[in-house]
């Protein structure tokens, strides 16, 4: 059978009827990002429902997965004026140099 269109009595979305959510990724990478672009990025986001970070809080390569990398995006991201999620990438788990510590770091 052809596809259902598509419903054309739907109302206008309004303020209360839309979710905005702001998506975030591969950042911080670099001392400048932790210390400067990244908290100003989250400190300018306002009104939003809810803020998605996709993954890579560090540079594998750089950081070597170490805790303190997690630990200052962490910081940067419950100063977010809204419920913050965040997914792990591959910078995240399967480019650290022990991927069972990338693993653990997420536990």
């Amino acid at each position: 059978p052809p596809p259902t269109p598509p419903p054309t009595d739907l109302p206008e979305p309004t303020e209360e009827t839309v979710t905005k959510i702001f998506f975030i990724a591969d950042t911080p990478y670099s001392d400048k990002e932790r210390y400067n672009l990244m908290p100003n990025h989250i400190d300018q986001l306002e009104d939003g429902d809810f803020l998605v970070h996709l993954g890579d809080l560090m540079y594998a390569v750089k950081d070597r997965c170490r805790e303190g990398a997690y630990s200052i995006a962490a910081e940067i991201l419950q100063k977010a004026k809204m419920p913050t999620f965040v997914l792990p990438g591959d910078n995240d788990i399967n480019d650290c140099p022990n991927i069972q510590h990338g693993e653990d770091m997420w536990m």
